[in-house]
């Protein structure tokens, strides 16, 4: 009997230093055909091959986290783990995913073609890079997993205070993802109470996604 299973797409941030060589060492050569795909897609837009990414050396934060780099890797694993779930063995019921994730999952259920995924993504990612503002990320749980008042309500304070600049942009877990202009952003950071020596965490290479602020890379991408 086939086990149940969901597919989770992650988003920005889900290759990092610890994931290169990654897509060569899981992927090929099995998925070598749906990768030289993927590839090609890049390369006749413009851009660097993923595979010629995973392979380098060693990570370059100015190379991969660049954000028509860093999408275009994150979808290609993404959608090759997906590739390589045995069917026969699991029954996928459902696809999700979170933020540049739900690009991976319309691939995964087979909305897009890879390459017009690939297309997308990287012409998303190129957009919206380009737009204002930033994101920062914080604790709303205490160390025991419970909500945390004191925190919740700073937060609260916070988008009271830089109402139009300073926007909620994702509730997951016990986290909250602030997006906003980058002076709001600042004085967020300079506001909340410090928490494990490491939040707030203003996220490197992050626009203000899931915010206002993406109108205009918006009404650019469905003008296309």
């Amino acid at each position: 009997m086939k086990q149940t299973a969901v597919i989770v797409c992650p988003g920005r941030g889900g290759y990092n230093k610890p994931e290169l060589g990654s897509i060569t060492e899981r992927h090929l050569p099995k998925q070598s055909e749906l990768i030289s795909r993927l590839d090609k897609v890049r390369e006749n837009e413009g851009f660097t091959g993923v595979s010629e990414l995973d392979q380098k050396d060693k990570f370059d934060h100015r190379l991969h986290l660049k954000p028509e780099n860093s999408a275009a890797l994150i979808f290609a694993a993404g959608y090759a783990d997906f590739k390589a779930v045995d069917p026969e063995q699991y029954d996928i019921v459902a696809v999700t995913g979170n933020s540049m994730g739900w690009y991976t999952a319309l691939a995964c259920a087979g909305a897009w073609q890879p390459e017009k995924a690939m297309s997308i993504v990287t012409d998303m990612a190129k957009r919206t890079a380009t737009a204002e503002g930033a994101q920062l990320i914080y604790p709303i749980m205490n160390e025991q997993w419970q909500p945390d008042k004191a925190r919740e309500k700073a937060v609260s304070r916070l988008l009271e205070q830089h109402a139009g600049e300073l926007f909620l942009s994702i509730r997951y877990g016990g986290y909250v993802l602030l997006a906003g202009t980058q002076n709001a952003i600042n004085a967020a950071n300079k506001t909340l109470a410090p928490v494990d020596n490491r939040f707030p965490m203003i996220l490197p290479g992050h626009a203000a996604f899931h915010s206002p602020l993406m109108k205009e890379a918006s009404d650019q991408a469905l003008s296309v």
